[in-house]
């Protein structure tokens, strides 16, 4: 990533963390949504925000699919909802019968 997304990325990330702590959730729950938000950022190389089409979270979460469990993969949906809806207030779209 660049500097610029570097900078974006670890101002929502430091305000998602802060929203699900507000918000009671437990350290594990955090742990794992956080971790999900990460692993997005690396797989796409920048922030993940509206630039990131429907395509491109159905070829992620395809390939999330080919090295981890579906407990992983629902997390890892759950985690991204949470910071769509509480950080990047990106509107929820319907991906593969899942709501984003």
């Amino acid at each position: 990533m660049n500097k610029r997304e570097v900078l974006k990325f670890d101002l929502q990330y430091s305000k998602f963390l802060e929203t699900l702590q507000l918000q009671g959730y437990s350290k594990s729950t955090i742990e794992a949504y956080t971790h999900a938000i990460r692993r997005v950022c690396l797989y796409f190389d920048r922030c993940p925000d509206h630039r990131l089409t429907k395509d491109e979270l159905k070829t992620y979460f395809a390939d999330l699919l080919k090295t981890h469990s579906w407990s992983t993969i629902k997390r890892n949906r759950n985690g991204l909802q949470r910071y769509f809806e509480h950080v990047a207030h990106w509107r929820r779209i319907k991906l593969a019968g899942w709501r984003y």
